[in-house]
């Protein structure tokens, strides 16, 4: 009896069979590989977060020569590690170029910082530099990311909106200035289809609240970026649908010279009102800038920025580039804003403003057509807000 338990098996299961056991084997030989290298890479980027951590410190306080060290230590990761942007942080360069911080700018680039903006803001180096008024950053990121010239903010701030915004006249004249690769150059064309352009990007762009450069000047009462602004040249040519010659004629030939302003105009810029349907008109009367209203009444235009308005009787009409009487969406006009804040010097500007003026030729005694430019009577531009009901 003894002998027989001491022969019995005690194993509830069957023994796996060879095969199945080398399987397992192989199974638990490969599972543990993976982990190993999945250990490995999270140990791998907890040492990347310690070493862009000591970085971004460096950066932020401005210490170049800890950056320069840090830099040199990085090995083959540098570029890696100085793109880092953990936890949705701004990137190393963005700190850099909006603090001002030249030197470290310059080792950040040398290093392979790419200039991406935040992933959520959109805000780009370029941008950052241009707000904050650092012309050697900007336009070093000019040079190295030119394509960020274009590059609209969540609130849709193109760097022109920032170097306006902030009134850096220096920098507005670098955007504008600026030689770009021809690549970034995009056409546009005027609402008739008559001349076209080419530029880097579009002086005309609207922020979310469909506020231009221009009218963020005009409201922020910098004269000198206006008269920039204003006085902004393009090259423009005819199209060839428009021109008398049928052939296709290059961009280089037979162009005109066009203010920024014209542009405006024709892409209903000038006359494009925000969402309150303000002017810079409007927006110098409501700020009080009687400088600015001055250049907007009395700026030498170009002869095609005018169109024809009429009174209401149609008996006189006159040419202007754009609409004084413009009513903005509770149907304050100008010098209804100028006369509501008690500005007098504003008023008497808009009720001294003469434009020229001539009877139709409809109510003439002569029947033969006339050219605007002859039988003209003055007429102040409060009889013309009278004609048309606005006074």
């Amino acid at each position: 009896m003894l002998n027989f338990i001491r022969n019995m098996d005690w194993s509830f299961v069957e023994k796996p069979k060879s095969g199945t056991e080398t399987a397992l084997e192989a199974c638990d030989y490969f599972l543990d590989e993976v982990i190993e290298v999945t250990r490995n890479l999270d140990a791998r980027e907890q040492v990347r977060l310690i070493k862009h951590r000591e970085l971004r410190q460096a950066v932020t306080t401005g210490d170049e020569r800890t950056v320069r060290v840090l830099l040199e230590a990085l090995g083959s990761e540098r570029q890696i590690i100085v793109n880092m942007a953990p936890a949705g942080a701004n990137t190393l360069l963005f700190l850099s170029a909006q603090a001002g911080y030249e030197s470290i700018t310059n080792r950040l680039l040398d290093a392979g910082s790419d200039g991406r903006s935040h992933t959520v803001t959109k805000y780009s180096p370029l941008y950052a530099a241009v707000h904050h008024g650092h012309y050697n950053i900007a336009k070093k990121m000019l040079e190295k990311f030119p394509d960020l010239v274009q590059q609209p903010t969540v609130e849709k701030w193109l760097p022109i909106h920032a170097a306006c915004i902030n009134g850096h006249v220096n920098l507005l004249e670098l955007l504008i200035n600026y030689n770009y690769p021809e690549y970034l150059y995009s056409t546009y064309r005027d609402d008739e289809g008559i001349w076209e352009w080419r530029l880097p990007f579009d002086p005309n762009a609207q922020d979310v609240t469909g506020q231009t450069s221009l009218y963020i000047a005009s409201i922020l009462g910098n004269k000198s970026l206006v008269n920039i602004l204003l006085k902004w040249k393009v090259r423009a040519r005819k199209t060839s649908a428009q021109s008398p010659q049928s052939t296709p004629i290059t961009p280089t030939r037979k162009r005109i010279s066009f203010g920024i302003q014209a542009i405006m105009s024709k892409l209903n810029i000038s006359g494009q009102p925000t969402v309150e349907k303000w002017l810079p008109i409007h927006a110098a009367c409501i700020n009080g800038h009687v400088n600015l209203l001055e250049l907007l009444i009395n700026y030498n235009y170009p002869e095609y920025l005018y169109s024809t308005y009429r009174d209401d009787e149609g008996i006189w009409e006159w040419r202007l580039p754009f609409d004084p009487n413009a009513q903005d969406v509770t149907g304050q006009t100008s010098l209804y804003i100028a006369s509501i804040l008690g500005n007098k010097s504003l008023v008497n500007i808009l009720l001294k403003w003469k434009v020229r003026a001539r009877k139709t030729s409809a109510q003439s005694p002569q029947s033969t057509p006339i050219t605007p430019t002859r039988k003209r009577i003055s007429f102040g531009i409060q009889a013309i807000m009278s004609k048309l009901n606005i006074s």
